[in-house]
């Protein structure tokens, strides 16, 4: 078993596979690459590696952490999460990954947008609301009324596109 580390950035994606590649003596068709389900980490490189041919699995971070003390690793650093990643993808044959069609991801993208300004406009409203009990200058409130009335404008932009999707 080999490691190395590779930026999670485009260019260290393309030293993975050249790497993966001169390693194995493989098609970029013939890898598969496990990678742990971790944040936003795995959302661009993913989709990247499926682009590329290869074959991708993007698992339950808990599956692999249940997973580690079964086969005698009680630690946790990186070298030893990608030997229990690398042995869990080569033992378990998780599933295969694939992005979901553009319409879905396009839906999500709004919907989590949508529920970001809505939160924010939430803020500004409370703000608002504090300000009428305390002395607030009215530059301050005139900032607050027109930062509420750009986010209601997004809220309604938003909504009109999740219409339309």
């Amino acid at each position: 078993m080999k490691s190395k580390v590779f930026s999670n950035q485009i260019e260290g994606w393309k030293a993975l596979i050249s790497w993966s590649q001169k390693n194995t003596q493989e098609g970029t068709d013939q890898l598969h690459f496990v990678m742990e389900a971790t944040g936003v980490y795995h959302e661009n490189f993913a989709p990247w590696l499926y682009a590329q041919g290869a074959s991708v699995s993007v698992v339950n971070p808990a599956y692999v952490k249940h997973y580690a003390p079964g086969i005698g690793v009680r630690t946790k650093n990186d070298k030893k999460g990608s030997v229990v990643l690398a042995r869990y993808g080569t033992k378990e044959s998780p599933l295969l990954w694939q992005p979901a069609p553009l319409e879905i991801r396009t839906l999500k993208a709004l919907l989590v947008r949508l529920d970001a300004v809505e939160k924010d406009l939430l803020q500004e409203n409370n703000r608002l609301e504090k300000s009428t009990f305390t002395e607030t200058p009215s530059a301050v409130l005139k900032s607050i009324e027109l930062t509420i009335a750009f986010l209601k404008k997004n809220v309604k932009i938003l909504r009109t596109s999740l219409k339309n999707t």
